[in-house]
C-alpha cells in the first residue's frame, strides 16, 4: 500500500477532506517516528504494520518530458 493510498484510506474511515488527512497522516508519521527505534514495528488496527527503517527516501529515476510523450 502506499502512502497516497493509505491517506486516502485515512480519510475515508475518519470523513475528512484528503488535504485535512494529508497533514493528520505527516504528523502520525513523524509521531511513530519518534517513539519507535530504527528497526521496531507498530501495529495500526485497521491500517496494518508500520515498519521504521534507516534510510533516504530515493526519488523515482525516471522522468518523461512532455514532448518524448506522444498521444496516438
Amino acid at each position: 500500500m502506499t502512502k497516497a493510498e493509505l491517506i486516502r484510506k485515512v480519510a475515508k474511515n475518519v470523513g475528512v477532506p484528503d488535504t485535512d488527512a494529508k497533514i493528520f497522516f505527516e504528523l502520525f508519521l513523524k509521531r511513530i517516528s519518534a517513539v519507535i527505534d530504527v528497526g521496531q514495528s507498530i501495529f495500526v488496527k485497521d491500517f496494518g504494520y508500520f515498519h521504521l527503517i534507516k534510510g533516504t527516501i530515493k526519488k523515482p529515476t525516471f522522468c518523461f518530458a512532455d514532448s518524448e510523450v506522444s498521444e496516438e
